[in-house]
């Protein structure tokens, strides 16, 4: 767990606020693909957030 707090707290000092609130529930997920479709998937989660915002 201290590795996933890690990530969560660089994500949020990186102003990746929605990759890091995602993150747990993207590695659930990640199980089953590669790492860099996990990586793609979080960043595209973080891109559709700030793509919404005005």
């Amino acid at each position: 767990m201290i590795a996933l707090e890690q990530a969560r707290r660089t994500l949020d000092t990186l102003d990746l606020a929605q990759a890091a609130a995602v993150l747990e529930r993207s590695l659930e997920a990640a199980k089953e693909t590669t790492y860099a479709e996990f990586l793609a998937d979080l960043l595209e989660a973080e891109l559709t957030v700030r793509r919404s915002d005005p």
